[in-house]
């Protein structure tokens, strides 16, 4: 079975490898989505192989949405460049000058969940944060790591109105 899933995700990268001359239908990427989806909940993995899966399964969702000729999917961040967004942010005085700053960058970009923590930790008041992550969790390449955050949203409510938030792979693609 692992070594079945092994075999899927090689493949798969490897397609996405050369996808920079292929282009997709929406649907071929909402299908290719479902499938990696699909792969994360296979049971009867160790923690540290269900890890390793999922870290191919983000880079091959990097990948995907870094080489999609769509007009829905755009680009993910490096961490250099989530340094420097950082920087901009914190140049920043007002949390409306702030948001502001982010509404205009999260327009067709997207993020992993430790890039999304990093940009929640820069603020201080709680309403600010969710508002940040009204923003930002729609945007998450990984929801499957959502664990990510609930050292910043930990209380039960917080964790319900983070999960609410979370796109859905389920045939229809909820960017």
């Amino acid at each position: 079975m692992i070594g079945q899933i092994r075999i899927i995700i090689v493949l798969i990268f490897s397609i996405f490898i050369r996808l920079s001359a292929v282009e997709l239908s929406k649907n071929d990427v909402e299908m290719i989505m479902v499938e990696l989806q699909s792969i994360l909940r296979t049971t009867g993995l160790s923690s540290m192989q269900k890890k390793s899966i999922e870290l191919k399964i983000s880079n091959v969702k990097r990948i995907l949405i870094n080489n999609t000729k769509l007009p829905e999917f755009s680009r993910s961040f490096s961490e250099a460049e989530i340094d420097t967004i950082i920087q901009k942010i914190e140049q920043k005085h007002l949390f409306k000058e702030k948001i502001e700053y982010l509404r205009r960058l999260t327009y067709n970009s997207y993020f992993y969940m430790k890039q999304i923590h990093r940009i929640i930790s820069l603020f201080h008041f709680p309403n600010d944060k969710k508002n940040v992550a009204r923003l930002l969790i729609p945007k998450v390449i990984d929801p499957e790591n959502v664990e990510v955050l609930y050292n910043i949203f930990w209380t039960q409510s917080d964790k319900e109105f983070i999960n609410k938030m979370l796109p859905v792979f389920d045939g229809n693609l909820k960017f």
